[in-house]
């Protein structure tokens, strides 16, 4: 069904012998063939390819080669080039140095295969390796979401018949009362100990925050323990939003409008207008609403790293699917890198960061 096993070099007395002396021990990819090789992943896609006919290369590999290609922020192209000349990142390939290395035209058709739900998978082991390398969640759910430009100059969408001029997907909205874009939202759960990302679910741009909560919350508790906080900015301040919070047993730390526990002549509002004790002022005075608000900062994180080191500030697909396969790879390739800082002490989210710039 496969072609050779894709740690092949492991069997290759060419390829062990050369790779354990030219890749040192604290190399960030020979520490991540360690804890992150993805093998699991052949036995459970294998339902995906035929019996017959010509062995295709594994999806471990293929898997890890996608891995590199976030991981350095480099095209389909850019990353079987890097295979050929790098060691470290054949190392973590899988390939040893007598064997082919795939072609960029592989990575689409093995992408196209696996779909959406798969990438889901490759995301949610991503989680299931920081629990083995233990990495433990905090107490804190931060909720937020970030925006990413269409992959198209948004002037001529919907203006040629040119399908790769359009992304019927793409909508346009707010991000500021006077900043529009064109794009996409990546809507994100991120726990507040070591900022792994727990969920992350993309939607076109124009889909308000507020509406993703519930699902969010859902797909994050099927993954992690209850919180005992959930924290996100005004944007999801609704009501239904605060009592599906602690309808799960979890105390609501959302953000507060100004309206929620002040009159316009900016009075408290101690009591409702049946005379009952406001309940979003009680909220506001339980100490658990600050120490939400005060770790709701650590979100902007894994954003700006995404963003910046790994392509996530603006779409590389056309469509909402592929889309949505970006953000699940880009945020697991930030996990993989947040799990390394880690296990090893004296690497640096920082050092990665250049670690990871061709």
């Amino acid at each position: 069904m496969f072609k050779a096993t894709s740690r092949k070099y492991e069997r290759s007395f060419l390829g062990s012998y050369l790779f354990e002396k030219l890749v040192p021990e604290n190399h960030p990819l020979r520490l991540l063939s360690q804890i992150a090789d993805f093998s699991q992943m052949d036995e459970d896609l294998k339902h995906l390819y035929s019996e017959r006919g010509q062995r295709a290369h594994s999806p471990s590999m293929m898997i890890r080669i996608l891995i590199l290609k976030d991981l350095y922020n480099i095209s389909d192209e850019k990353v079987i080039q890097m295979i050929k000349e790098n060691i470290p990142a054949r190392m973590y390939a899988g390939i040893s140095l007598e064997s082919k290395v795939p072609d960029s035209s592989d990575l689409t058709y093995f992408r196209r295969r696996l779909g959406e739900d798969n990438f889901q998978k490759i995301f949610d082991t991503t989680l299931e390796i920081a629990g083995k390398n233990g990495l433990r969640v905090g107490d804190i759910l931060l909720i937020d979401a970030t925006h990413a430009e269409a992959k198209i100059n948004q002037h001529t969408q919907g203006k040629t018949k040119d399908e790769k001029h359009n992304d019927p997907d793409a909508k346009f909205a707010h991000k500021s009362p006077t900043k529009t874009f064109f794009g996409y939202k990546h809507h994100t759960a991120v726990e507040n100990k070591h900022n792994v990302i727990i969920t992350v679910q993309t939607t076109p741009g124009d889909i308000y925050d507020g509406h993703k909560m519930k699902e969010v919350i859902d797909e994050s508790l099927e993954k992690i323990a209850p919180p005992e906080i959930i924290a996100a900015d005004k944007g999801y301040d609704d009501i239904e939003n605060h009592e599906y919070v602690e309808s799960r047993d979890i105390f609501s730390a959302i953000a507060l409008k100004e309206t929620r526990l002040q009159t316009k002549n900016k009075e408290f509002k101690y009591y409702d207008a049946s005379g009952r004790d406001n309940r979003f002022f009680q909220q506001y005075l339980d100490p658990r609403y600050e120490q939400g608000q005060k770790q709701r900062y650590k979100v902007e994180q894994p954003y700006a790293e995404m963003k910046n080191y790994h392509g996530l500030r603006r779409s590389k697909y056309l469509g909402l699917e592929k889309n949505r396969i970006q953000g699940l790879m880009t945020a697991g390739v930030y996990n993989l890198k947040h799990i390394l800082t880690f296990v090893k002490n004296n690497i640096s989210s920082r050092k990665l960061n250049r670690a990871f710039v061709t």
